[in-house]
């Protein structure tokens, strides 16, 4: 898992979500746009063990990680919560590069389209 905040808000914001039990590894880091560079660095080390096709980036936020995951190749999957802060946002660039594989409303709805996922 990748996030973005002060780490005392993310932790409890996992706790909160109770998704903690899904993440093998949990990187948080300072500000959105770190992610981008966190996000090539994961992606680098796990493409030496799987293809990116087996690589699913999750977020809500088209503009940052989701066109990131499409841009290295990865799955992407969007997590569109009603009324969260990202959830209203449209794609005003590239389709392509901004249009995630599926949505889901939550992280469970998630886990229901991909049985057996583990993060």
């Amino acid at each position: 898992m990748l996030t973005a905040g002060k780490k005392e808000d993310q932790d409890r914001k996992i706790e909160v979500l109770g998704i903690r039990e899904y993440f093998k590894e949990i990187h948080i880091v300072p500000r959105p746009l770190d992610k981008l560079k966190k996000l090539e660095e994961i992606v680098g080390k796990l493409k030496r063990w799987r293809s990116t096709f087996n690589i699913i980036i999750i977020g809500d936020r088209l503009d940052v990680e989701l066109s990131k995951g499409v841009q290295l190749g990865c799955i992407t999957a969007r997590i569109r919560i009603p009324g969260g802060r990202h959830s209203h946002e449209i794609s005003i660039g590239s389709p392509i590069t901004e249009t995630p594989w599926m949505e889901a409303k939550d992280f469970n709805e998630l886990m229901k389209k991909f049985p057996g996922l583990m993060c």
